[in-house]
């Protein structure tokens, strides 16, 4: 996919034609708690992982405003350890889920394909689990979506993401030998999607903050923006640094 094709897909996903700056996106980082230099949105496009701006009008380069939801995924993954070619994998990813989640409705047969088809990476495979999981409507601050969405399993049943049975999903890693052709299992894991008291119930494992430290009741993790006025959205990521120089 060349830069222009990346613009405007950016701009089908957003919906509409909302544009911001480069010191727009810069100004709205900040107010999110987190920090994007010039420097690094300068390298970040450079690396195929934002497209380019795009001159609109009088107006200087100008991005779709969905930019920043696609920043966030970036800058996420990449603070993670994960290379620059194992994210921009992950993207056509990070772009189905949009889609998928904007119609209500995630096929596991599409998700499943997308992977196949982009994901070449070990790193990147690894992490394809959770693209899925974090890319989900947040059930505090964007209750309507999440109660419409539903999974389509590849069987063709479809499930209720907000139902009363718990929807869970597996993910097996294979590999296939170079000199044979044949196929075998590396590895074979199953997540289930959140339920609401996810964290506080016996069964959850707390990770990423230092032990003696509680989860509050209940709150609304930055992972995404809106991109009608910039505040946190249904998001993950609002105080995550580094990684995208």
């Amino acid at each position: 996919m060349n830069e222009g094709d990346d613009f405007m897909e950016l701009m089908e996903l957003q919906g509409n034609l909302e544009m911001i700056t480069k010191s727009q996106v810069l100004e709205r980082t900040r107010e999110m708690g987190t920090t994007i230099s010039d420097r690094q949105l300068t390298a970040m496009v450079s690396d195929g992982l934002i497209p380019q701006s795009a001159r609109i009008g009088s107006r200087g380069g100008a991005y779709p405003a969905l930019v920043l939801e696609q920043l966030w995924f970036v800058k996420r993954y990449r603070s993670r350890g994960l290379s620059v070619k194992a994210v921009k994998e992950l993207l056509p990813l990070w772009r189905y889920m949009k889609r998928a989640v904007r119609g209500h409705e995630i096929s596991l047969d599409e998700f499943q394909y997308i992977a196949r088809e982009n994901v070449t990476q070990t790193e990147a495979w690894y992490a394809v689990p959770s693209v899925l999981q974090e890319t989900l409507p947040c059930r505090t601050c964007d209750k309507e979506n999440w109660r419409e969405l539903r999974f389509r399993m590849k069987g063709g049943d479809v499930l209720p993401a907000a139902g009363n049975d718990t929807v869970t999903l597996g993910f097996v890693m294979a590999s296939q030998d170079d000199e044979t052709g044949k196929v075998k299992i590396v590895s074979r894991t199953r997540i289930a999607i959140a339920r609401d008291d996810e964290g506080h119930n016996d069964s959850s494992i707390i990770l990423g903050i230092p032990n003696g430290l509680e989860l509050p009741v209940e709150q609304c993790a930055p992972e995404e923006v809106s991109v009608a006025n910039g505040s946190a959205g249904n998001g993950r990521a609002g105080n995550e640094e580094g990684g995208a120089a």
